[in-house]
């Protein structure tokens, strides 16, 4: 709308529920959507069922651009599914990167975003749906109660001892459900849960990426330091 005054980000614009059209590379805020079938025919329809229906409920790909009706496809139309979301045709694992094993791709059932099975590692996947490290963050961090759950399993972390809580997004996991044992980190060495330890990997330069590997490596030194050292006391006890 030539009159509105309103500027986006294209990530706000995307997340806040505008319209977008690939042909003419143009906006329409959410309170000009009315205009939208008018303006722009056929682009407006959704991809699922070939009509424009309620805008509002629509969701655009950030990959090909093109809409979709957040019910067609069985999802919200909120502000946490529409930002960066990508169609079914454009997903991506968002740990490796990586498109293809759709077979083994799984759905967040918040944010819709995908991750392979098989780069989850040792999280289970419940029956009944399953949420993204990012959504079970977010939902630990605005419970008005003091439950938390467990990344991983996705159970309730009904104790706060054995548990490991990541340095960098807060996310909380059973020792018992990583595969690495109490004993391997020390009191004071930082967890990292494996999204922001691949996060870490491949967002960092070239020389910081190797300083970070030295540091990495000065912790597993230092881990199997004390590591040793607990079992020498251990044997001595023992004798």
């Amino acid at each position: 709308n030539e009159s509105c005054s309103l500027k986006f980000h294209l990530s706000c614009a995307q997340s806040s529920g505008c319209f977008f059209s690939h042909s003419q590379l143009t906006f329409i805020c959410p309170q000009h959507l009315d205009s939208v079938v008018p303006t722009f025919g056929s682009e407006s329809s959704c991809e699922a069922c070939s009509e424009p229906g309620d805008v509002r409920g629509q969701l655009f790909c950030t990959n090909c651009d093109k809409h979709y009706h957040a019910e067609c496809l069985m999802l919200e139309s909120n502000r946490v599914v529409r930002t960066g979301w990508r169609c079914p045709d454009c997903k991506i694992c968002q740990t490796c990167r990586q498109a293809g094993d759709d077979a083994e791709m799984i759905m967040c059932n918040v944010c819709d975003k995908g991750y392979h099975t098989f780069c989850l590692r040792n999280q289970s996947i419940p029956k009944d749906g399953w949420s993204c490290s990012s959504c079970l963050s977010l939902a630990n961090k605005n419970s008005s109660s003091s439950k938390s759950i467990c990344s991983l399993c996705q159970n309730e972390i009904l104790s706060k001892q054995n548990i490991r809580q990541c340095h960098q997004c807060q996310i909380r996991v059973h020792s018992t459900c990583h595969s690495m044992k109490d004993d391997y980190y020390d009191d004071d060495t930082a967890y990292l849960c494996r999204s922001c330890s691949v996060a870490s990997i491949t967002t960092l330069p070239m020389d910081e990426a190797d300083d970070d590997d030295d540091d990495r490596k000065e912790i597993y030194r230092s881990s199997s330091n004390s590591k040793m050292n607990r079992l020498l006391s251990k044997s001595q006890k023992s004798n």
